[in-house]
C-alpha cells in the first residue's frame, strides 16, 4: 500500500513538472518570437534570423508553428533571401486559416512581386480577396 502510495505521489509530482515545463515552453515561444519580430521591424535581420532559429524548433502545434513560420518568412523577405521567405510562408499559409490566410496570401503576392513575377503576384491577392470577402 505504501509504495503504490509513493508511485501515486511521484507520478503527480511527474505530471505537475510537465505541465509547468509546458507553460515555460510557451511563454519562452511567445516572448522570443515577440523579439524576433521587434528586431525585424528595426532592421536588425541577421540578429531576429539568429533567433529564430531557436525559437522555431521551441514551437508546439500547428497554431505556434504557423506563427513561427510567418515570423521567419518575413524576416527572410526583408533579408532578400526570397526562396527560403517564399517557402515558410507558403508553410504558414497552409498551417493559417481564415483571416490569417488571407493575410499570408498577400504576403506571398507580395512577396512574388519582389521577385517580380506579376502573374503569380496577382494570383496569390487574387486569393486573399477571395478568402478575405468568403470571411
Amino acid at each position: 500500500m505504501r509504495e503504490e502510495f509513493s508511485r501515486l505521489v511521484i507520478r503527480l509530482v511527474l505530471a505537475a513538472l510537465a505541465s509547468a515545463c509546458a507553460g515555460v515552453a510557451a511563454q519562452g515561444f511567445d516572448a522570443r518570437l515577440a523579439q524576433a519580430a521587434e528586431l525585424r521591424r528595426a532592421g536588425q535581420t541577421q540578429q531576429a534570423l539568429a533567433l529564430l532559429d531557436s525559437t522555431t524548433r521551441l514551437a508546439q502545434g500547428p497554431q505556434q508553428r504557423m506563427q513561427a513560420a510567418a515570423e521567419l518568412g518575413l524576416t527572410l523577405a526583408q533579408a532578400r533571401r526570397l526562396d527560403e521567405a517564399r517557402a515558410e510562408l507558403m508553410r504558414a499559409h497552409e498551417l493559417a486559416q481564415g483571416p490569417q490566410r488571407a493575410a499570408y496570401a498577400l504576403e506571398l503576392g507580395n512577396l512574388a512581386l519582389k521577385a517580380h513575377d506579376d502573374a503569380a503576384a496577382a494570383g496569390w491577392w487574387n486569393q486573399a480577396a477571395s478568402t478575405d470577402e468568403a470571411q
